[in-house]
């Protein structure tokens, strides 16, 4: 089996795709000072950071947030929080712009200036599994590979640390420290000359990557891959197929959740072939692409309408890429055209950004649109309904317009980011994440967060881009503080300060006076130097912004390598 190269970066910029399987287990017996709870516990975050230091708040039960391991908690008379209730600076990344960051539900994924992946939280504890999972990675020259997080499966974990170890760095890892075992991904049939991997998308058991000329393919990565056709196919995948190698695990027969090479080729979706697609996402069991014409395919589960073809459709899964049709998520005659801009999902909830024309009228306005699982208020439009197939309009942040200075007229206020979190146990990842897990620990339910595009303002001046938050919130994953979810999108505070008890809101009105200087917005940042999280100088100028991360019942801003 090959190794990755020290020096080769594992990942560009375009990012990491997580898919966790945690079932839990254990290689050594839990020591009683290690859930004992400690009188004195870590201060609450203030109202200042370090600067270009990630902040963190949510659930901190797997150490995916503060890997601070309870042994050295107890030296230095600390405990490891469970629950980070307001924003607390991560500080084992260091001061320092990233590439990506992930939060999955049982690990932790950074990626620094050079592109090498960091690893900590208990699903990569070489103490004891916690979890199993797959990392898919698009290197720089535009391959795909895949290798495990668990770190049980790296050659050199086992005598890296002990379970006695009183670091955190037990819980923290880059390819630079050890070499991994991977795998590359290929498709069935070759690539053309000059096609490269372009984005992947993960959900609970399959794959989608999408190459640099609009092509997409498919992979399962269990038995059960298939069983919902969200591979596009309708192949048929039996339960006892041999994985192709077992070299990487302890045991004679590894399961092919945790076997990176249960399947190394993707297959191309054949109603597919001749269309090319610019965007993909997945949901837990569901399949998304944008055409070049802007139009918008789904297929596979659609139980909870994540599909988004309508409350007519009513069957348990759509087994082929079909259209959705967006004009019907607006009343008769009242829109044209519908474009399709971009698509995000987590869990059972999907959303579409949409851009609309009007008969008769100049302009043009830019809207979300969601559809699936509301549970918990993860649609945003003051639902709590538990399944929605006609895609609705998220109308807080939908159809807004701020006058151009430069062009003399009024331009679409669009989306610039959407980032949505996975539901602990219910595995997706629209390119980002995925995961599927077992004892969640209350994690369930899926929160987003939109960042809108007001960054620049009149007459050049640039502003922070106001940033929106709803869905679950019962582990402070919001970030307001409390954990009363919320069903339409609200401002969020200034991280290390709070808003009133109604989030800006009094009755059906939002009171910008009241949240305007106590909102979070996103800055940019003219070039910095990019270190490693152990320190050394990677890069002395880069340019970046801050981003934030709906994660696994918690969530990250940090500072993002934009270049």
């Amino acid at each position: 089996m090959p190794r990755l190269h020290r020096t080769l970066p594992l990942i560009t910029a375009s990012g990491i795709a997580l898919t966790l399987y945690a079932t839990h287990t254990q290689l050594h017996p839990l020591k009683l000072d290690s859930v004992l709870p400690i009188t004195k516990k870590i201060k609450p975050a203030t109202t200042t950071f370090p600067p270009y230091t990630p902040i963190g708040w949510g659930s901190n039960r797997n150490l995916t947030l503060i890997p601070l391991q309870a042994n050295q908690g107890k030296e230095h008379g600390q405990e490891t929080p469970g629950l980070v209730k307001r924003p607390a600076p991560l500080l084992h990344l260091g001061r320092t712009p990233l590439r990506d960051l992930v939060i999955a539900e049982n690990y932790a994924a950074a990626l620094d200036a050079n592109g090498d992946c960091w690893l900590w939280g208990k699903g990569y504890d070489p103490t004891g599994r916690i979890g199993k999972g797959l990392v898919f990675a698009i290197s720089r020259s535009g391959k795909l590979y895949v290798f495990s997080p668990d770190s049980s499966l790296h050659s050199s974990s086992s005598s890296s640390s002990t379970s006695d170890s009183s670091s955190w760095l037990s819980y923290f890892t880059s390819s630079q420290t050890q070499d991994i075992p991977h795998v590359e991904l290929e498709a069935s049939g070759g690539l053309s000359w000059g096609e490269k991997w372009k984005q992947v998308a993960v959900g609970r058991h399959h794959v989608l990557a999408l190459t640099t000329k609009g092509r997409l393919f498919s992979m399962p990565l269990s038995e059960k891959g298939n069983d919902f056709r969200q591979l596009g196919t309708r192949e048929e995948l039996v339960s006892d197929e041999t994985p192709l190698a077992t070299s990487l695990s302890r045991s004679s027969s590894p399961r092919p959740s945790k076997d990176i090479t249960y399947r190394t080729h993707l297959d191309p979706i054949p109603s597919l072939s001749k269309i090319p697609i610019t965007h993909i996402a997945t949901a837990s069991n569901t399949s998304y692409a944008i055409t070049s014409t802007s139009r918008l395919l789904s297929w596979g589960a659609n139980s909870l309408g994540q599909t988004g073809l309508g409350g007519s459709n009513t069957t348990p899964l759509v087994p082929v890429p079909i259209e959705i049709v967006l004009n019907k998520a607006y009343p008769a005659g009242t829109s044209t055209n519908v474009e399709c801009l971009d698509v995000k999902a987590g869990g059972e909830t999907a959303f579409f950004t949409v851009k609309r024309t009007h008969p008769g009228r100049r302009g043009e306005w830019v809207d979300l649109l969601a559809c699936g699982s509301g549970l918990m208020g993860a649609l945003g439009t003051g639902s709590y309904s538990s399944a929605q197939g006609v895609p609705g309009k998220v109308k807080v942040i939908s159809g807004l317009q701020e006058y151009s200075e430069k062009e003399k007229t009024f331009k679409p206020l669009g989306i610039y980011q959407l980032s949505v979190s996975p539901s602990a146990g219910s595995g997706s990842g629209s390119g980002t994440s995925g995961m599927e897990g077992e004892g969640g620990g209350g994690m369930g339910g899926t929160h987003v967060f939109a960042v809108l595009d007001t960054l620049r303002g009149g007459e050049g001046k640039e502003y922070g881009r106001d940033v929106f938050a709803w869905g679950a919130n019962v582990e402070y994953q919001l970030g307001m503080g409390k954990r009363t979810s919320a069903a339409i999108p609200t401002y969020i505070p200034t991280l290390g300060s709070k808003l009133d008890h109604n989030g800006g809101w009094h009755g059906n009105e939002l009171d910008v006076a009241s949240v305007d200087a106590n909102r979070l917005q996103l800055h940019t940042s003219p070039s910095i130097p990019a270190y490693s999280p152990t320190g050394q100088l990677l890069r002395r100028r880069v340019k970046c912004e801050e981003t934030i991360v709906a994660g696994c019942g918690s969530s990250v801003v940090y500072w993002k390598i934009v270049e």
